[in-house]
Parts: structure tokens; sequence; C-alpha cells
């Protein structure tokens, strides 16, 4: 077996991080309360990021800091003045997302260690290349891969000089991570930014069936079974999805995985491990367990028709509690003994409280108990909230006594301090080989009242902030007595030197924001997206109009080459697909090259940069996800980007805070499908559709097609004619969607009305909107006034 793999638990709280300590893990990824992918967490503060990093650095772990979100340009300063606080507390390295904070933190921080993350949706060696060129050491690599192209990815990923890290458990996203707007769309809140409210998890059914199921649900990745496979693979690192679940979940997954690998190396230990670990896996959070991705094997079981967690036995659920009285009422009638031992979660698992439930004398209503808080209370009990029979109950206790007993020894500071009459005071700190010299703004004087002692000294220079949580050594000599100087000038020396020793982290010179050279002047003009074949008569218009074709399979690209678009002076764009596995990179490259393709448009980052790197023009489509400028920039520097889409996840005001670098065009989608997500899972058959519906009778269109895996449609097409009159002039495309759907397809002479409308308000006319929009099915302005939340 080669070098045993680092474990990479989950940190939601101290508490959680406390638990994958005790239970082995060598790394332990946190969040702060903004910029992370798991913004309900209960998360860590900056304030006791320092205490926790310390504490894990003495248990040889080390802690990552999760800032992976899209960002808006408004939000960027504060994003890198936060990664540099963390930095200085001690944290090993930022996992990140997007692609110009990427950059910006390399920039910034010269020597930083950054990973990217689930969200940039790496999936073959390109894209991790891409990550590598943006400062990326490490790259998080597609949970829907199998061990075979994992087999293929690892080493390549490698060949790069980077690391690879897979999930081993946890919970599924149905979508590609990083590739999911459904939340976003439908309700404001947006998985690019931590917020999902896992619509993956509700009732669906086929339209008008009333047959509501959980059609979406995925149960959750468990390859234990595979551990010592994964281990030969090469993978750098196993990591645990799991920053919502309690210290229960994190301990018991970190432990199975630590004595797990650790017994790989003995055939008959490692059975055993496995066999036991297994069953400890069962009763911790869970809704069902898959190997279906790694296995490649996509079959139906991967779905599980709950999203509850199937180890606990559920009693029932709160209806109400009164704090004072001590009483819980349930919402409904449960089978339980007159007593018994409970344990409250909320409905994402977060553990409450313990207690003990009885019957409540002398109490008529329905599902009325008084309950009797045992041990600590982490949170509100509040309506909805599961009700669950204790199990576990000794090792639960126990566990938190350890976590509670877990603290870090305090560091040792050596403080040497000379007091000379007519010179400064002068203190030198040494710890952990670092070493902090200050002195004093002023020389020290005779008292005429009260004199300095060796106690008020040493109080003031080796107490107080900075080092109350330090062991800290001193001596003063030479000493002269009878001397003065103020007591704030002795508490400004301690806070100087507690700066300077506390993990230097080393910045590139200047302040804020590298300067952006960036483009003013722009001349608008339209974009039409048609399927292969379709026609569109395009109306004699002063706009410049192009067309840009689907293309499905590279085979197609030939048969495209050259096609004029009609109406149009320049070759038709071909408009390539998001997901392109490592196995069909080489295809695709093969037949951009023989094409002579001019110019091209992909969501796949990783086929771009090839593109570019052979001289061929590419623009990056909406699955890029450009939030910011520096988005638009790295692209741009690093992948010989041309052009980008503004995601479709930015309002007007994040729109206009978007400046486009000079070398890079910009392209705004104002009219067409909504695509929410995609999915490897064929959720219906190749070349097949089928809508589903949820139970408040919104619909939703599945597509399975050659090329483009599985997507999920939102109902109502974009429509934003407002942003074509607002960024005129602004953008240098405005993108007009019109492939033929099977539920979205516009007869040739409405397609032609659309162009025209927007083509007249890009001329500054004001066509008549009432008159369009009755001609279309329903609408919507999409994230256009909501935003990136």
């Amino acid at each position: 077996m080669s070098k045993k793999p680092e474990i990479l638990a989950p940190g939601g709280d101290e508490d959680a991080v406390k638990a994958a300590l005790l239970a082995g893990a060598d790394a332990i990824y946190v969040g702060l309360p903004k910029f992370n992918a798991r913004i309900r967490a209960r998360n860590v503060t900056m304030g006791n990021l320092h205490y926790l990093s310390r504490l894990a650095r003495q248990k040889n772990a080390v802690l990552f800091l999760t800032l992976n979100v899209l960002l808006t340009d408004m939000e960027l300063a504060e994003a890198l003045e936060t990664a540099g606080e963390a930095l200085k507390a001690g944290i090993d390295s930022i996992i990140v997302q997007d692609l110009g904070l990427c950059v910006l933190l390399r920039h910034l921080y010269p020597g930083v260690s950054i990973h990217a993350s689930t969200q940039m949706t790496i999936h073959n060696s390109a894209q991790a290349a891409l990550a590598g060129a943006c400062g990326c050491g490490r790259v998080n690599l597609a949970r829907e891969l199998s061990l075979n192209e994992l087999s293929v990815l690892v080493p390549a990923v490698h060949d790069l000089g980077l690391e690879a890290e897979l999930f081993v458990h946890g919970a599924f996203c149905l979508s590609f991570s990083g590739q999911c707007y459904m939340s976003s769309f439908i309700g404001g809140n947006s998985g690019n930014r931590g917020a999902c409210m896992q619509p993956c998890r509700k009732q669906y059914a086929p339209t008008d069936s009333g047959d509501f199921r959980y059609v979406l649900s995925l149960r959750d990745n468990n390859v234990l079974a595979s551990a010592a496979e994964l281990s030969d693979l090469g993978a750098d690192a196993l990591k645990i999805e799991g920053r919502i679940k309690n210290f229960h979940y994190v301990y018991t997954v970190t432990r199975a995985w630590r004595e797990t690998l650790d017994a790989a190396g003995d055939p008959a230990a490692y059975e055993q491990a496995l066999r036991y670990h297994q069953g400890e896996l069962e009763k911790v959070f869970n809704r069902g367990f898959t190997e279906g991705y790694l296995k490649g094997d996509l079959a139906a079981g991967m779905f599980v028709d709950s999203p509850l967690d199937q180890s606990l036995p559920v009693i029932g659920k709160v209806k109400s509690f009164d704090a004072s009285a001590g009483s819980l009422s349930l919402a409904e009638n449960a089978e339980i003994p007159s007593s018994c031992q409970i344990q409250i979660f909320s409905p994402r698992n977060v553990f409450i409280c313990a207690g003990d439930l009885t019957k409540q004398a002398g109490m008529h209503a329905a599902g009325g108990y008084r309950l009797k808080i045992t041990g600590k209370l982490y949170g509100r009990i509040l309506p909805g909230y599961l009700v669950v029979r204790a199990v576990q109950t000794d090792v639960l206790s126990n566990l938190l006594k350890k976590i509670e007993d877990l603290k870090p020894e305090p560091e040792t500071v050596l403080l040497r301090v000379t007091a000379e009459a007519g010179n400064p005071l002068k203190a030198v700190y040494e710890q952990d080989g670092r070493t902090a010299a200050v002195s004093s703004r002023m020389n020290l004087e005779k008292a005429r009242n009260q004199a300095l002692d060796r106690k008020s000294i040493e109080n003031h220079l080796a107490g107080g902030s900075g080092f109350t949580d330090k062991s800290v050594s001193f001596s003063l000599a030479p000493f002269d007595e009878n001397l003065f100087l103020p007591v704030s000038e002795l508490n400004r020396m301690r806070q100087e030197a507690a700066g300077k020793i506390e993990n230097p982290v080393p910045r590139t010179a200047g302040s804020g924001l590298p300067a952006l050279t960036t483009r003013k002047d722009f001349d608008t003009g339209l974009l039409v997206l048609l399927s292969p074949g379709a026609e569109a008569a395009i109306p004699e218009r002063g706009t410049a109009i192009r067309q840009a074709f689907e293309v499905s399979a590279p085979g197609e690209l030939r048969a495209l080459a050259g096609t004029e678009g009609a109406g149009t002076k320049e070759s038709a764009l071909p408009w390539l697909p998001t997901i392109i596995l490592e196995k069909d990179l080489d295809p695709w490259m093969e037949a951009i090259r023989d094409s002579s393709v001019k110019t091209l448009i992909t969501g796949n980052t990783g086929l771009g940069m090839k593109t570019g790197a052979a001289g061929i023009p590419w623009i990056a489509g909406p699955p890029a996800n450009c939030a910011n400028s520096w988005a638009f920039e790295a692209l741009r520097s690093r992948a010989f980007c041309s052009g980008a889409f503004f995601s479709l996840e930015l309002n007007r005001e994040q729109l206009l805070s978007l400046t486009v670098p000079e070398g890079m065009g910009s392209y705004l989608s104002v009219f067409g499908p909504i695509l929410l997500m995609t999915t490897r899972q064929p959720l219906t058959p190749e070349g097949s559709s089928a809508t589903i519906r949820d139970k408040a009778g919104y619909d939703f269109h599945i597509l399975n097609r050659e090329g483009w895996f599985t997507e999920l449609y939102n109902k109502q097409i974009l429509f934003l004619p407002e942003a074509a009159a607002q960024f005129r002039n602004r953008v240098d495309y405005m993108v007009l969607d019109l492939r033929d759907f099977p539920f979205f397809s516009l007869p040739p002479s409405l397609k032609t009305a659309v162009i025209s409308h927007f083509a007249d308000l890009l001329a500054g006319k004001k066509p008549d909107k009432k008159e369009i929009i009755s001609l279309l099915p329903g609408v919507t302005s999409g994230n256009y006034k909501r935003g990136l939340q």
C-alpha cells in the first residue's frame, strides 16, 4: 500500500473540531459566519480560530478554512481581509471556489496554500491545470467519478504537481457541485453561497399523477469498503462531508476511516475494522448508503424515498416547548414508556440537547410531557425539531466529557527585558522559533512618584491581550531601580509584540486590491443560440447579430465548421457541453483542430484552457460562474480566454459593480430556458424528457441527451428586456437562447419576433413588452432583482 492519505474531517463547530481530533483526523476544515458553503452550520468564529488552530497543531493536525463561495466585486476586499486574519490565526490552507479569489490570494499572500473546492466541478485534468495556474496546490475531484475514472485522473493530477482530494463519506448533491442553481432561482438561496435549501430533498410527482416521492434524493456516500483501493490509487486526502452534522457523527465517521486505513496493511485486521465500523456508521446520521458513483453503478438503488436520518428512532416532532415550565408537547401521540431518555435534533441533524422525558401529570392534551434537560443545551428547542429515543447515551456523555476536557496546552514564550536609565525599555519575545523585539518610544526616566517594579513590568508585558493563553517565562536584566514609564506604553509594546510574533503572514506590498485594467467602450450586439439545423430569420437591424449552434459530440463540429450564420459576417459559434470527462478531452480537442473552428463557447473551463493554449479563442459559458471582475481576469490571464458570460445569479447592482478586463469580451443572458442543474444521474432514459411537479404545483423539466448528461430546467423562461436597455453599451453581447427543447420550442416567426424585440431595445427603441410577453410561455426576471445571496 502507498503512503496513507490524509483524513480530512468536517468541523462545523468547536465541538465537532475537537471530536475530529479525538478520532484521529489529520486535517479539519472549518467555516466562519461569512463566505463559506455551509452558512447554516454553527461554524466557528475568528475569535476562537487561533485557539482551535493551536489545539490542532498540538494534536499533529491542521485546520483549513473554507472561503468556498462565489463572490461579487463588492465582497472581495472583505474576503481577502478575512483570509489574512485567518492565516494569522494559524489556518494552514484555504479552500476556494471563486477563481478570482484564487488569483488575488496568491497575489496578496504569496505563500498561502490554496485548495480547489468541490464547487469548482473538477472532473478532468485540464480543469485541474487551470486551478493550479490560479494558485491551487490541491484539487477536490468530482464525487460523480468512478474508481476506473479516478485511476486515470489522479495520476494526471499528480503529473501537474498537484494533490488529489476525494470525498468518501456523507451527503451527495444530485447536481455536479457548483452547477446547481435550483435553490437560488426558486427561493433566492444560492448553493454557490452556502445557502442551499435542498429542494432535491423534497417530494415531486410526474405531472398530474399525484404520486409524490423523493425522486431527486440520493442516499449518502459511503465507500469505506474501498478504503485500501483509494489509498493505493494515490489519493492525497480523503474528505468527509458533514459541517452541519453533530460531533458524534464527526467522531464516528472520522474514527472509522482512521482505524480502517491504519489496518490496511494487515488483511485480517482490515476486514475486522471494516465489519465493525460499517456497523458503527449505521448508528449516526445517514440517509442510507451507496457506493454507486465509485463503482460506476448509476442505478435506482442510489436513491432513497425519505430525506430523514435513517439512524434515529424518532418518537415525534416538537409542537411546542415552554422552557420555564419544562413542558414539551409533541405534534402527535407517541408510544413511549412513562419515562425515557431522549435527544433532540434540528431538522438538519444539529444536536440540541439530551434529556429525560416523562408523561406530564394532569396533562390532558395529546403529546404533553415534562422535559428535564441533562447536560448542555446547544440552542433553542423549536417546533418541528425531532425528538428521538436516546441510544448510546453513555457513549455520547463520555464523548462530550472528552470534548469538554480537550484544551490546548499553553504556548511557551520567552520574554527578556532590559531597563536602563536614559534608554528605551527593550523587550524580546521568542516563541516557536519566531522573535519579536520591541522598544518603548520614550526613554526611561527617574520616577517622581510611583516607580516601575519587576512585577508591574511583567504583568503588563507578559499579561493581557495577546498573551493571556500563553505561558511566559520572564527575565529582567539589567534593571535600574526607581525608573518611570507610562503603563499605556507598556501595553502598546505588548500589543506590538503580539502582532509580530503570531504567525506572521507574508503579504505583497501595498494594500487593497491590485489595479485591473478594464474596458470602457462597448458596442453591444446580439448572440442568438440555436439548435443544430434550426432556422430563425435574422431581421435587418443596425445591431450586430451573431449566431451560435449547440454541438453535442465531437463529430458534429466538422459539420458546423465554416457555417455562416444567416445575416452575419462571422462564422457561427459552436456551443459545447459543460461536463467533459477525462476520456473525452482528446477527442474534443482533435475535433476542434480538425474542424478549424475560429472561436467556440463552452462551460468547461478545462477544455477551454486547452483550446486557448492551442491558439483558438474561446468564450466561457454561464457554468463558469463568473461573478466578479477578477474571475474574468483569471480566465483571461490563466486560461487564455477571450470572453465570458456573467453569472446568471447576479442582480443589477452586482452586475454594475463588475468591470471587464482589457482583452475580454462580455456576454449577458437575457432570454431563454433557465438551467437549474446538471446531474450524472439518468433521471429519465437518454434521449427522453419528463416533467415533475412539486407540492406547490410548480413544474420542472428533465432532459437527458447525449453529451449533456441529465439537465433540470425551470418552468418559466428568462426574459430580461430591462437588462437589455440598462446594459446597452456596457457589454459586448446580449444572449438569446432560442434552442428547441421538448418543453420549449418557439416557431421561426416568434424567434424572429424575439430577436427583433431585443434588437430594437439595443437600438434605443421602446418596443411593446406586453405584446411579446403575450406570445411567450411563462417568463421570469430570474435573479436580476434578487441577486447572489
